[in-house]
C-alpha cells in the first residue's frame, strides 16, 4: 500500500475536482422504475400470444399499470439489482369461425402480482382477468392460461426481468465526455441564461398552478369513489373452534415463522397499532389498528386486486371457554362489491379464503383440531 503523501497512481483515493466516481467503485443507486415502464410497454405493445386462422386469437395491448419499485445498485462494480413489481398487461382477442369471421372478442387484463428479485428464477404468480362474462371471454381467459399460451407470456417477461437484472437501465454515457459536451453548451449559452431562466420560470410556475388543480379534482373524485364503495360494501362473520391455546391461534395471525409454515408463502408482521402485514407475498396487505395478546387483534384488511386504498376491517376476538378450546370470532366489514378489474364475487373470493386458505391450513399444519 502507498504511504502517505507518495501518491500511487493506483489508489485514487484523492478528492477529485471533476467529482468522479471512478470505475463505479463507490456505491451508486438507480432509480429503474420508469424504465421498467417504458420497457415493459415496448416489450408488450401488439404482440400477438395466441394465433390461429380460426378459434382463439390473443394479443397484448400495452402496460396498465406498474407499480412498486426498481433499482440498480452498483459497488466495486457489482451489480445488484432490487425490485419489487406489480405488474399489469392489457389484453384483447376475439374468436374466429373456420372461414375466419370474428364469433365474438373481449378484453381483460394479464396481472403478476409479485415481480420481485427474490424469485427471479421463479416462475412469477399469473392471473387473467376479463372485462366481461360472457362465454367469448372464458373461451379466450382459458386459452390464455393454457400452457403454450403461457410460455409465450412468460418469455416475455424474462425478456424484461432479464435486461433489468444486466444492469441495462444503469448504463450511462462516459462521464469525461459528457462533462466536455456540457462545458462546451455552458459556454455557448451562457449571454441566453437570463432570459432563459426568466421563460422558465414562468413556465415552472404555470405547469405548477396546472398540477394544483389536477391534484384537487383526482382527490375530489377519490373521495367520491370512497363515499359511493363504502355505501355499497359487504361483511362477513365467522366462528371457529381450535384445539388449542389462544396464544397458539394468536400466534397463527402475527408470528411471520407460523404465518409463512401454513401459508406456504411469504409473510410479513411488524405487530404494533400502526404496524404493516403482507401475507401471501403480498397478495393480502394491510395495517394492523388494535393489538391485544393474546385476545383481539384489529386490522385494515385488503386483497391485493382491491381498487387502491380500499381497505376492509377485520376484528378478530380470541377466547378460551374451556382449557384447550379455543373459540375464534371474526367480522369482516367494508368488503367492496368489485375489485379493479369488475370482477362481482369478492365477498365469496374472501368468504372462501378464510375458510380454505386460512382456517383449514391451520388446523392442517399445526393439528389445531383436524375434523372440526
Amino acid at each position: 500500500m502507498a504511504k502517505i503523501g507518495e501518491g500511487d497512481p493506483r489508489w485514487l483515493v484523492e478528492e477529485r475536482k471533476d467529482g468522479r466516481n471512478v470505475n463505479n467503485w463507490h456505491w451508486t443507486e438507480t432509480d429503474c422504475l420508469e424504465w421498467s415502464k417504458k420497457r415493459l410497454s415496448e416489450i408488450f405493445t401488439d404482440t400477438t400470444i395466441l394465433n390461429g386462422s380460426s378459434g382463439p386469437y390473443c394479443k397484448t395491448t400495452g402496460v396498465d399499470s406498474v407499480t412498486g419499485e426498481a433499482f440498480i445498485n452498483i459497488r466495486k462494480q457489482k451489480l445488484i439489482p432490487s425490485y419489487e413489481l406489480e405488474i399489469k398487461i392489457k389484453w384483447e382477442g376475439e374468436i374466429r369461425e373456420e372461414n375466419g369471421e370474428k364469433k365474438g372478442e373481449a378484453k381483460g387484463f394479464i396481472h403478476f402480482p409479485y415481480v420481485a428479485d427474490e424469485n427471479h428464477d421463479e416462475e412469477a404468480e399469473m392471473r387473467v382477468a376479463c372485462e366481461s362474462n360472457d362465454e367469448v371471454s372464458k373461451t379466450l381467459k382459458s386459452s390464455i392460461l393454457e400452457s403454450k399460451t403461457k410460455k409465450v407470456i412468460y418469455e416475455m417477461l424474462n425478456k424484461f426481468v432479464e435486461e433489468l437484472r444486466s444492469g441495462i437501465p444503469a448504463r450511462r454515457p462516459n462521464p469525461a465526455s459528457a462533462t466536455s459536451a456540457k462545458n462546451d453548451a455552458d459556454s455557448s449559452s451562457s449571454e441566453a441564461e437570463p432570459a432563459a431562466n426568466g421563460a422558465a420560470d414562468s413556465k415552472d410556475k404555470a405547469a405548477r398552478e396546472q398540477a394544483a388543480t389536477k391534484a384537487k379534482a383526482a382527490s375530489a373524485a377519490a373521495l367520491s369513489k370512497k363515499n359511493s364503495t363504502s355505501s355499497h360494501s359487504k361483511s362477513l362473520s365467522f366462528t371457529e373452534k381450535f384445539y388449542a391455546r389462544p396464544k397458539d391461534i394468536f400466534d397463527c395471525f402475527t408470528l411471520e415463522p407460523k404465518m409463512c409454515a401454513f401459508t406456504q408463502s411469504k409473510c410479513v408482521a411488524d405487530l404494533k397499532a400502526g404496524g404493516k402485514f403482507s401475507w401471501f407475498s403480498g397478495n393480502v396487505v394491510g395495517e394492523f389498528l388494535e393489538v391485544t395478546v393474546p385476545s383481539k387483534i384489529v386490522m385494515k384488511w385488503r386483497f391485493s386486486s382491491w381498487e387502491d386504498d380500499t381497505f376492509s376491517n377485520v376484528e378478530i376476538s380470541i377466547s378460551e371457554p374451556e382449557h384447550g378450546t379455543t373459540i375464534l370470532t371474526l367480522r369482516q366489514t367494508g368488503i367492496p362489491e368489485t375489485d379493479r378489474f369488475g370482477n362481482h364475487d369478492v365477498v365469496n373470493v374472501a368468504e372462501n379464503g378464510w375458510k380454505g386458505q386460512i382456517f383449514f391450513k391451520i388446523r392442517a399444519v399445526f393439528g389445531y383440531g383436524l375434523g372440526l
